[in-house]
């Protein structure tokens, strides 16, 4: 009973682990290979920290990557996002990852990582799916 009540368990984490993480077909043109040079944790004034942070923010306009550390899309795409974050003039664009204690807000509906969402005066306004998606529009931000 134990057995298979835990296999059970296994089964869905496993099938959650596996669809809740989308890339479709990264372009390894754009894709720093190297995932070593940029970490999560000196970016922590990007990071949204608790639920109100997602739809509240002083800036009128921004994004907000949503991602999983685990999730190999997410993985792929990291030194994009961080680098792009560390040249932005214009923009904003703000970090939540999805294994922290922090509801995502409902308006959202995500589903995958990694995700982009755009947020225009304190309104979800469209979402991008995928590391492809994000990293084009990534490369529109100044």
């Amino acid at each position: 009973m134990i057995l298979k009540r835990f296999l059970s368990l296994l089964t869905i984490g496993l099938f959650v682990f596996v669809v809740g993480c989308t890339n479709g077909s990264i372009s390894t043109t754009n894709v720093n290979t190297n995932n070593n040079d940029y970490v999560y944790s000196d970016y922590i004034y990007y990071q949204i920290e608790n639920f109100d942070d997602q739809l509240n923010r002083l800036e009128s306009d921004y994004y907000i990557y949503y991602y999983s550390e685990v999730c190999s899309a997410c993985i792929a795409i990291k030194n994009d996002v961080l680098s792009t974050i560390s040249n932005l003039e214009e923009d904003h664009l703000f970090l939540f990852d999805i294994s922290r204690d922090i509801q995502v807000e409902p308006s959202i509906n995500l589903r995958y990582t990694p995700t982009l969402a755009y947020i225009s005066d304190n309104q979800y306004v469209e979402k991008y799916v995928g590391a492809d998606d994000i990293l084009e529009i990534l490369d529109n931000l100044n």
